[in-house]
């Protein structure tokens, strides 16, 4: 099937254009998204004359759903096609690296030195991070693959990824601070937080804005 606005192939079932954004029935037929000059000429042929009808946001009815302003999608593209791929990757190979216990090897020592004079609390602590970083990972993973293919569920696994990353990361803090007596947030740790709790709330504005193209 083919976008009736753009003129993109798109794969059978598909609801939304990810070229241009406009909304399809998913069976091949277009959905239509009234402009203001199809609002003039329904005005001078003297159809519905006294409705208002509105180019910037309107109800179709065929299908129930809101159609949209058009909005930018360059934020959406750059967390589908690289920063959560990133973010996966890097969570993943930190949390292998964690769990082997090669992060202690690379600072000179092994992981048994460490658990030998720190105890399992802190071998335990390693772990959960360590889980916790690959779920993230895979999480991420499957985020931006939602979003490639404007799945409904993109923005929650998106805000979830940042949210778990600043919970995780807090209470891995949290946890190392008791077992070794001292802080152990650093400076770098303090803004990577900061940032995923404000990446948190930016996507959810971001995507709900945006509900009316993530519907498949």
């Amino acid at each position: 099937m083919r976008c009736n606005v753009c003129g993109a192939q798109l794969d059978d079932g598909t609801k939304t254009c990810p070229y241009c954004g406009c909304a399809t029935e998913g069976d091949g037929k277009q959905v239509t998204v009234y402009t203001a000059s199809d609002a003039s000429a329904t005005e001078s042929a003297g159809d519905n004359a006294n409705a208002t009808i509105s180019p910037a946001f309107m109800t179709d009815s065929s299908v129930g759903r809101e159609v949209g302003p058009s909005v930018g999608l360059k934020w959406a593209h750059f967390l589908g096609y690289f920063a959560l791929w990133i973010g996966a990757l890097a969570n993943l190979a930190n949390g292998i690296r964690l769990l082997n216990g090669s992060l202690y090897e690379e600072q000179g020592v092994t992981a048994e030195m460490v658990y030998a004079f720190w105890g399992n609390s802190l071998k335990y602590a390693d772990k959960f991070y360590s889980v916790c970083l690959i779920i993230l990972a895979v999480l991420a993973a499957c985020g931006a693959v939602a979003i490639l293919k404007y799945k409904a569920i993109a923005g929650t696994l998106v805000s979830a990824v940042y949210a778990l990353n600043a919970i995780s990361g807090i209470a891995y803090i949290a946890m190392t601070t008791h077992i070794l007596g001292q802080s152990t947030l650093d400076p770098q740790t303090a803004v990577s937080i900061i940032v995923d709790i404000v990446f948190f709330c930016v996507n959810i504005f971001y995507f709900k804005k945006r509900k009316h193209i993530f519907v498949n």
